[in-house]
């Protein structure tokens, strides 16, 4: 009767054949180690013929190669197949922030191609009301775009934002993302026949011009009282609040001085 080899046998002998990789080199550079002996019910590999209890192939894999999980740390594959459990491919992570920082090193992205070439990366990990990817840093909740732009590129320059090229909110690739102004943001938009929705004057039950609203802003931003900018433009004082909390007039938003 032919010798069965048991899973974590057959685990050791694939490991034992790609002990020469170079951790410290990109995990690109290897390709994936496939297990071929059974998934669990979420696609990873499992080591246990029970569905439902036994451990991960990649995790096991991990600890083998690279030493004990940290206590309540994850082993996320970098090249995101779920059963692929080659060492060079794994790396554990402790919270999101952990997560989008290993996944941001380990691209690859040839700057010099366009940003088209390569796939949306999308965040899975929460998401804003609005749609936008939301990320716990240092106690505060944040964009997950912006973030990316930042550990990618730097700090985000002065009176700029972090705009989509591929318009998909909850996308953090890097090379899908640029700094631009508020208004280069609106423009962007338009030219790409996002902006179906009426702004500005345009808008239904819109109280002032475009001019009007900008005054109104410099009179804000002077120390002016929303019921003096209001009885001076014959407007509500709601008109002029909702100039400052952005529900009118987004598009100039951007030019109210921060009040401390």
């Amino acid at each position: 009767m032919p010798f069965k080899v048991t899973n974590y046998q057959y685990l050791l002998a694939k490991l034992a054949k790609v002990s020469s990789d170079d951790l410290s080199a990109h995990w690109s550079r290897y390709q994936c180690l496939i297990w071929e002996r059974g998934t669990d019910r979420a696609g990873f590999g499992a080591l246990n013929v029970n569905w439902n209890v036994g451990l991960k192939a990649h995790r096991e894999a991990f600890a083998l190669v690279k030493g004990t999980i940290p206590d309540g740390a994850r082993v996320i594959q970098y090249c995101g197949n779920r059963r692929c459990f080659r060492p060079a491919h794994l790396f554990s992570v402790r919270n999101n922030l952990d997560f989008l920082q290993a996944t941001i090193l380990a691209l690859a992205d040839d700057l010099s191609i366009r940003w088209s070439e390569y796939p949306c990366l999308l965040w899975e990990r929460g998401a804003f009301p609005q749609g936008y990817g939301a990320i716990h840093v240092d106690g505060t909740s944040r964009h997950v775009h912006v973030v990316a732009y930042e550990l990618a590129v730097g700090p985000v320059p002065v009176g700029k934002e972090v705009c989509h090229r591929c318009d998909i909110r909850l996308c953090y690739r890097p090379i899908h993302l640029f700094a631009g102004t508020h208004i280069e943001n609106m423009e962007d938009m338009m030219a790409k026949g996002r902006g179906n929705k009426a702004y500005g004057e345009r808008a239904a039950g819109a109280k002032m011009s475009e001019s009007e609203a900008r005054e109104a802003i410099d009179m804000l931003n002077a120390g002016m009282t929303q019921i003096a900018i209001a009885a001076r433009f014959g407007v509500t004082n709601g008109a002029i609040s909702h100039i400052v909390n952005g529900r009118s007039w987004r598009s100039l938003r951007h030019l109210l001085k921060e009040t401390k």
